[in-house]
């Protein structure tokens, strides 16, 4: 008897140690999970900045707006603009889908103009219209589940005594969104529109190499994406010339006084016309 005690004795030890490392393990594992999930996550930081924003729609507009903030705008158009405190006349979701793609309220802001002019008044009243008109389409898409605001966004730059302001806006439902933009150029000092002999003046050339610079970049646009067009890029740089000599085309002052224009741009066989951002 005495000598079966001393066989299960080391039977017993060896188990000990067994659970003893089966416990320990246990233990590390979970040890790890919970630091790679304090790396990864940092609790109360929200979701990884890698999985955030698989809308390419929402992408283009947060990047725009960081813009806006940090990058485009000059440190003292805090002086003459602001983000204008406008709110929905209802209560509506703060978010919806349409085909996967997640569209939210708080996307759609609009600059308010404090300099006091009537020339200001005139641009936040447009800018207000502009407004109500989004709010109305995200109604709808809240509504019928296919209406949805594609791009709203907009930047702002000042350049001598200039103040330049640019929204661009789609919409979609059944057709493809194509893009509206709204220009506005003021002066500052007097809250005066500024036209495009006062834009000429500033950079020290004539209205005519204006001109000459904005069609110069009109012809840059239509050779980099000439693939789009079929081939058929002389057909449609001779429609828009015609746009460009009608004065279809707003210019303003962007980054560091770069020049930019609005530009109408015709689609070759008379299939119709798009506008858009050119630059030297």
């Amino acid at each position: 008897m005495e000598e079966n005690k001393r066989k299960k004795a080391p039977n017993l030890v060896l188990a000990i140690i067994c659970v003893t490392l089966i416990v320990f393990f246990a233990v590390l594992f979970v040890v790890c999970v919970v630091n790679y999930n304090q790396d990864g996550y940092q609790s109360g930081a929200g979701v990884p900045e890698q999985l955030k924003n698989t809308n390419k729609n929402v992408e283009v507009a947060e990047e725009i707006e960081d813009e806006n903030i940090d990058l485009d705008v000059d440190q003292n158009t805090a002086d003459y603009v602001t983000v204008a405190d406008y709110k929905p006349s209802e209560n509506l979701p703060e978010e919806y889908k349409v085909d996967g793609i997640t569209y939210r309220l708080s996307s759609i802001e609009v600059p308010y103009v404090t300099i006091s002019s009537d020339y200001a008044k005139t641009i936040n009243s447009e800018l207000k219209k502009v407004y109500d008109e989004a709010i109305e389409v995200y109604k709808n898409g809240t509504t019928n589940g296919r209406a949805y605001v594609d791009k709203f966004s907009y930047v702002y730059h000042i350049n001598g005594d200039i103040l330049s302001i640019l929204l661009e806006t789609a919409y979609g439902e059944t057709d493809v969104p194509y893009s509206t933009f709204y220009v506005y150029n003021i002066n500052v000092k007097d809250g005066s529109k500024v036209e495009e002999k006062d834009i000429a003046k500033y950079l020290n050339i004539s209205e005519d190499k204006l001109k000459d610079e904005i069609w110069e970049s009109i012809e840059k646009y239509i050779g980099e994406n000439k693939a789009e067009f079929g081939g058929q890029e002389e057909e449609m740089k001779t429609q828009t010339k015609t746009f460009f000599d009608n004065g279809e085309y707003q210019a303003f002052l962007g980054e560091n006084s770069a020049l930019v224009a609005i530009a109408k741009f015709a689609i070759p066989a008379g299939r119709g016309y798009f506008f858009d951002a050119v630059s030297k």
